[in-house]
């Protein structure tokens, strides 16, 4: 009896051990095929388990001694590759953050008051992540507008208090940080609060009906009704109250509270400049979803990428009034950026806007740059009389590009804001009456944005009798500028001689004394792909291919003008056929610098050459983190946590954490 039991006993640990050791192969193999992407079919993984398993356990018997040797020293092995993974990412986030050596971006950054106006507590991050640590850095002061409370999900004490979170460990002062107080989304039964009818209380989704704050934060102007004339003043009145140098602005995202933000800044912004002369800001207008939250998930390479082309994406902007190459490049603080995502200052950061889930869109936001459009602020237009021969005048010089009458109809296109002639118009001219006579160096006409709305030729007739055809219109209705360089003009007409469409148009009309001076001067390396360069490694055989952007630079050779050293002479640096060539030996390392002092602009980067173990841990590493920590736990994790029951849990959770911490 005694034999039979410790025969069975025996069967059953053999047993045990044949499964423990198919389902660790199995395990394996599960892991090994989400790190490196075998797609490996279903069958397999039927195969690897069952097959192993089967031959055990059809083997002779082993002994007891073997088995729990056995499973000991699997339990061992396993347990060493867990830690010592673990142990290894733990170090490779800790050590792999960008190391900063750039001072020379006081020209861009330095002594200027900035205002960022966003929709929403995360949008800082979208639009100016990076950004924000920069003019810290440099002395600037820094204001952040939200407009709206994001208050969507009835947390909006949560959303102020991790906004103050956010921008009090970027440097930003809690005084500096604005809520506006306004809703996030209005009752689709009614207007949005931007396109309300005069004098009409509009009701937030969250039920509210006037500004308000929190425990964090006071609103900028507590208990004013929603209305579009209270939600125009504030926006009109927190610019002017501030005159910052630089204004931020995020532009015509899909989101209704991004269009309504974009809108109201450009409507509040051409009154100011009519209004007040004397204040002629610096203006960049950029996006918040389309370079930032629904951008390319591009961040895991051996150097960090720059933002890629929005309109070559799958999501491509709604209406495209920027060209792609027309846009400003600001590079972001390098201590921010790490070849670990998680090790990032950036992601932790975005971490702290955890009730957004920010974390999940880390890959798309995170970029070696921000970029921008820049919207002149000293158009002659702007105080200038217009008379059209026919259609709203008005239109053409209200610094708006684009207008939407409907911001809740989705299905609404932002075409409201053109000046559009009337068919039956034989002149369908526009004159532009300065205040009094200027010089005038070019011309700026915007198409109708709708594609299929063009006006294809005009003509421009000046005071002094002279004429200037143009036939090659932007369609898209970005800028096309022409630049005439008169002398004392007076007035100028623009006429459309042909056009195709229904109601072809222009959305403005600007005209400019001078070039565009831009607000800075901007020096920055960038290698063969046209990223930005920070802490740069090179190709294994130590060779790297740079050339230089400039913004705000008066020059066109750029190579005759700067001059380069590099700190460790073991390492070259020199210009060839106008880029800048560099070999660094194996295991070496140096400063590069490249100047210019005559423009004050100057850029200073790592480049290194690693050992070959040292980019094979950081390829593994990335691999590790990127398909484990940042695939597996955004992808899977993350969409549990998007169901409604879930979130409803989370949002009560929230609210009582609130009330523990008071």
């Amino acid at each position: 009896m005694k034999e039979r039991i410790t025969k069975l006993i025996h069967r059953v640990v053999h047993d045990f051990f044949s499964i423990l050791v198919a389902c660790e192969l199995l395990l394996f193999c599960v892991v090994a095929d989400m790190l490196f992407e075998w797609k490996l079919p279903q069958l397999a993984f039927v195969l690897i388990l069952f097959v192993p398993m089967h031959v055990l356990m059809m083997s002779k018997r082993i002994r007891l001694k073997y088995i729990a040797a056995g499973m000991a020293g699997l339990a061992v092995f396993f347990g060493i590759t867990a830690i010592s993974a673990y142990a290894g990412w733990v170090r490779f986030t800790q050590t792999s953050t960008y190391e900063a050596v750039d001072q020379g971006k006081n020209s861009i950054f330095g002594g200027k008051r900035v205002m960022a106006i966003v929709p929403h507590q995360d949008d800082d991050l979208n639009l100016m992540g990076g950004m924000i640590e920069e003019y810290v850095k440099y002395g600037s002061e820094i204001y952040v507008v939200f407009v709206t409370n994001g208050d969507y999900l009835g947390i909006p004490h949560i959303r102020h208090a991790e906004a103050l979170q956010v921008l009090g460990s970027l440097g930003v002062e809690q005084d500096h940080v604005i809520f506006l107080g306004y809703g996030d989304q209005y009752e689709l039964e009614g207007p949005h609060i931007y396109n309300a009818p005069a004098g009409e209380v509009v009701r937030s989704y969250f039920g509210k009906t006037e500004t308000y704050g929190s425990d964090y934060h006071s609103a900028y102007r507590e208990g004013r009704p929603y209305t579009n004339e209270s939600f125009m003043s504030d926006l009109e009145s927190v610019i002017l109250e501030y005159r910052a140098d630089v204004i931020f602005c995020s532009d015509y995202d899909p989101h209704r509270d991004h269009k309504a933000t974009s809108l109201a800044f450009e409507k509040v912004m051409g009154e100011i400049l009519k209004e007040h002369t004397d204040y002629r800001p610096t203006v960049y207008k950029g996006y918040a979803y389309y370079t930032a939250w629904t951008a390319a998930d591009d961040y895991y390479r051996v150097n960090i990428a720059s933002s890629g082309n929005m309109y070559s994406a799958y999501e491509r902007p709604e209406v495209a009034i920027y060209r792609w190459e027309d846009r400003v490049r600001f590079p972001v603080n390098a201590a921010s950026l790490s070849r670990s995502m998680l090790g990032s200052d950036a992601y932790r950061c975005l971490a702290d806007y955890s009730s957004q889930g920010a974390t999940r869109f880390a890959g798309q936001v995170i970029n070696g740059d921000k970029v921008f459009w820049q919207r002149r602020t000293d158009s002659l237009c702007l105080t200038s009389e217009i008379l059209t021969s026919s259609g709203d005048e008005s239109l053409l010089n209200d610094f708006m590009l684009i207008e939407n009458n409907d911001l809740q109809n989705e299905l609404k296109k932002p075409y409201d804001g053109v000046w559009s002639p009337l068919e039956s118009d034989s002149e369908k001219t526009a004159e532009i009456i300065f205040s009094e006579p200027s010089d005038l160096y070019s011309i700026m006409l915007y198409d109708h944005p709708a594609s299929n709305e063009n006006v294809t030729g005009v003509e421009i007739l000046f005071d002094d009798g002279t004429k200037l055809l143009c036939e090659n219109l932007d369609a898209s209705g970005a800028a096309t500028e022409i630049v005439v360089e008169k002398q004392s003009v007076s007035s100028f007409t623009v006429k459309i001689v042909s056009a195709e469409g229904l109601k072809p148009g222009l959305s403005e009309i600007e005209a400019f004394a001078v070039p565009s001076a831009g607000n800075g001067k901007i020096l920055k390396l960038m290698d063969a792909e046209g990223n930005f360069v920070y802490d740069y490694w090179t190709d294994k055989e130590g060779n790297a291919v740079l050339s230089a952007y400039t913004y705000g630079v008066a020059y066109e050779s750029k190579s005759d003008s700067f001059s380069v050293s590099v700190s460790n002479p073991i390492c070259e640096a020199q210009w060839e056929n106008g880029n800048l060539v560099i070999h660094c030996p194996s295991g070496e390392e140096t400063i590069l610098s490249i100047s210019d002092d005559t423009e004050g602009v100057s850029d200073q980067v790592w480049i290194r050459n690693p050992k070959r173990t040292v980019r094979m841990w950081n390829d593994f590493f990335q691999l590790l983190e990127k398909r484990i920590f940042k695939e597996y736990n955004a992808g899977t994790f993350n969409k549990l946590l998007e169901e409604p029951a879930i979130q409803w849990g989370l949002e009560k959770m929230k609210i009582l954490e609130y009330y523990l911490k008071r």
